[in-house]
């Protein structure tokens, strides 16, 4: 299951050269483990999580963090995981209100960085620029190398009239993913996502390629 989480890390971190190869192993690896134990709520959250970044099957993703939740409430990944599918589906106040479950459940995880860089993301699509910022630095604090969470607070620092900052952020960002254009970061979403553009031409004003 760890090692299905890798993959689909490599890709929310932009590193992924070939998402269809990488789906493939880390669906192999999700399958190996639900034959072992077909209930495991960590494994269906998982492969929910695949679905989200690897495959954009975001009706199976619902589907196995649905059953993941049904099979365990508590499931911290199953509910941070549907936050993020209820977000790149544009309910994004929906997607809050599982990140903030997630984060009931679990307030000191060790995977708090990712968290609050899903909480991040989340905040600002709702135009809470001052929660998104916050978030960002939180999950920076504990991962410093974490390129979702430089671009989130990249993004509303621009929007927030701070373009010196966040100029200082697409340096930071580039160091981290030396080939992200806004061409790339728009081919990363869904077709259509207003959000997602929104946020490339805020990349591109502080100086993010584009591409």
């Amino acid at each position: 299951v760890w090692q299905a989480k890798w993959y689909a890390m490599r890709a929310v971190q932009g590193l992924s050269t070939n998402l269809l190869a990488d789906a493939k192993a880390a669906l192999a690896c999700t399958g190996a483990a639900l034959a072992i134990d077909p209930d495991n709520a960590f494994a269906l959250a998982m492969e929910g999580f695949v679905h989200t970044h690897l495959t954009h099957d975001y009706d199976a993703a619902r589907e196995r963090l649905a059953l993941a939740i049904q099979q365990n409430d508590s499931e911290t990944f199953a509910h941070l995981y549907n936050g993020v599918v209820q977000g790149v589906s544009g309910d994004y106040s929906g997607g809050l209100a599982s990140y903030e479950v997630a984060l009931s459940t679990s307030p000191h995880d060790p995977a708090r960085y990712m968290m609050d860089s899903i909480g991040a993301y989340l905040y600002l699509a709702c135009g809470r620029h001052d929660d998104a910022i916050r978030a960002a630095k939180e999950s920076l604090r504990h991962n410093a190398n974490h390129a979702h969470s430089w671009r989130i607070m990249t993004i509303a620092q621009q929007e927030t009239g701070v373009p010196d900052e966040a100029r200082r952020g697409v340096q930071r960002i580039l160091q981290l993913q030396p080939d992200l254009t806004v061409a790339r970061y728009l081919a990363g979403g869904r077709q259509g996502d207003a959000v997602r553009h929104r946020f490339a031409q805020a990349l591109g004003l502080a100086g993010l390629p584009a591409g």
